[in-house]
């Protein structure tokens, strides 16, 4: 059970808090570039960040599941805290795959072709979509450390 919470609690630190660090801090300095220069910074921050997500995701799944169950021997016994974690982060999970298979490659595509008009619709389609991701993780953190308290 350590290793699986270490596990857990590392990869959502690394996807929540890279989803931030992205929102709160590489946005707003990237306004001051050129926009062809933001579009391809963005490009290069995603193809890199998207990959380590999708192998991030599959760390927390396994690492979550094997936690549920081993302790309450699957989801029937876990307290109602674990399963509005689960809900909160397959919705995420469904928000990162379809940035992954919609609008980031459009987004690719509009920055390869230098079409900077569709290159920023779907970058603000990104930014949404990074902006609910982040919340809904924070919100998960919260459940997470203080769910056993929470009457639900």
């Amino acid at each position: 059970m350590p290793v699986a919470l270490a596990l857990h609690l590392l990869s959502v630190i690394l996807w929540v808090g890279g989803m931030a660090f992205a929102y709160l801090i590489v946005r707003p300095a990237a306004a001051a570039l050129a926009p062809l220069d933001r579009m391809q910074l963005w490009r290069g921050i995603f193809a890199r960040f998207l990959p380590l997500v999708g192998a991030l995701v599959l760390v927390i799944l396994a690492s979550g599941y094997w936690m549920v169950l081993g302790p309450w021997g699957g989801l029937r016994g876990a307290p109602p805290y674990l399963h509005l974690m689960q809900a909160v982060g397959w919705v995420m999970v469904g928000i990162y795959l379809w940035l992954l298979v919609v609008p980031w490659p459009r987004f690719r595509d509009a920055v390869a072709e230098a079409d900077l008009a569709a290159a920023a619709r779907h970058l603000a389609a990104i930014r949404r979509l990074v902006a609910a991701n982040t919340a809904l993780g924070l919100l998960n953190a919260v459940v997470g450390a203080g769910g056993r308290f929470l009457v639900l």
